[in-house]
């Protein structure tokens, strides 16, 4: 092996040992099996959401309290900047 090879499958971008590939929004926290809904997550207002928060220095949202009441979790984002509205 050569220097800085990691050698087998995860050295390819590949999960090692048959360990199923997930991908993850880390402003969201939330985890997603297949590329193509990792990639429709970022257009979700709940991403964007949490974005702003993440700005804000605030935590992120779950999926389920976004689904509540979106309005009242905005709210706490008093401060958000000009770039993110």
């Amino acid at each position: 092996a050569q220097a800085g090879d990691r050698g087998g499958a995860a050295g390819r971008g590949q999960p090692a040992s048959g360990a199923a590939k997930t991908f993850k929004c880390t402003s969201c926290l939330a985890e997603f099996a297949e590329v193509k809904a990792h990639r429709e997550h970022f257009k979700t207002d709940w991403h964007r959401l949490n974005l702003k928060r993440k700005v804000e220095g605030l935590k992120p949202v779950t999926e389920e309290e976004y689904a509540m009441d979106p309005s009242l979790l905005m709210e706490e984002c008093t401060d958000i900047h000009e770039y993110c509205k």
